[in-house]
């Protein structure tokens, strides 16, 4: 929450089947928070990647494999821009 614990960065992925555009809800954020928006080719650096990393899975272990490297993925890229506290 940005009023107990002021953010400055955020890492956002949008989920591939959302219908909703989620851009004005994170301009109400420009100025405060530096948002960084990702897509799955972030996640994946090539197609293969993701088609092994997902291939036999049933729809819950294929979100939990997802999140997984996203937070892993999120802590390196924290981590190239110099950035050693992250929650």
């Amino acid at each position: 929450n940005y009023h107990v614990m002021p953010m400055r960065h955020l890492i956002i992925i949008e989920d591939p089947k959302s219908t909703q555009n989620i851009d004005r809800i994170l301009k109400r954020w420009d100025g405060r928070i530096q948002i960084t928006r990702w897509t799955d080719d972030n996640l994946y650096p090539s197609q293969n990647a993701l088609n092994a990393s997902q291939t036999g899975l049933a729809p819950r272990e294929r979100y939990r494999t997802r999140h997984k490297v996203l937070f892993a993925q999120c802590l390196k890229e924290y981590k190239r821009r110099g950035m050693s506290w992250v929650m």
